[in-house]
């Protein structure tokens, strides 16, 4: 329920004194709970500013524990107000994300998540150009593979699908 609270004054507001607050919140307490509810409500902003900051304090160890990065990466592609901007960082961060998570059993889940979001045929071609080349590696073969298929998936259903839809909304 705080999380609710605190995501509803993140996204209706423009006072930057709510955000700098939660996130000097999110440094200094020790309750992971807090700041677990934090990340959810700064990630559903939809204010570029804010989302422009949320991706530079990933990249910040003092602020967000590298453990906690590929949390604020997945809530940020589930938004749609920064969707896009998480897709870009993911390919241009993607030498950083290599370095630090490389070795880490996490390290799949970037292109794992990514794929589960995306939904456009702009975005298909773009993965398949930024994560084919990178099947080499063994720990990614899987996911891009799979992520390929979901996404043309994704695509083929909204294709199909997307008249029905609307005929079924307008009926409502």
């Amino acid at each position: 329920i705080r999380h609710n609270i605190l995501s509803a004054a993140v996204k209706h507001t423009n006072d930057s004194k709510i955000i700098d607050t939660l996130v000097e919140t999110y440094k200094t307490t020790s309750s992971a709970e807090l700041k677990q509810d934090i990340c959810i409500a700064l990630t559903t902003t939809r204010d570029s500013k804010v989302i422009e900051m949320i991706f530079e304090l990933m990249k910040d160890t003092e602020t967000i524990r590298t453990q906690d990065v590929f949390r604020w990466f997945a809530h940020m592609m589930r938004n749609k107000y920064s969707r896009d901007y998480a897709w870009l960082w993911l390919r241009n961060n993607w030498g950083w994300i290599e370095e630090v998570f490389g070795d880490d059993k996490s390290y799949d889940d970037y292109p794992r998540f990514a794929s589960g979001t995306l939904s456009t045929p702009k975005q298909f071609e773009e993965f398949k150009e930024f994560f084919i080349p990178l099947r080499s590696n063994s720990a990614l073969t899987r996911a891009v593979d799979i992520g390929i298929n979901e996404i043309r998936d994704r695509i083929d259903a909204i294709k199909r699908d997307k008249q029905s839809v609307r005929e079924a909304l307008l009926n409502l």
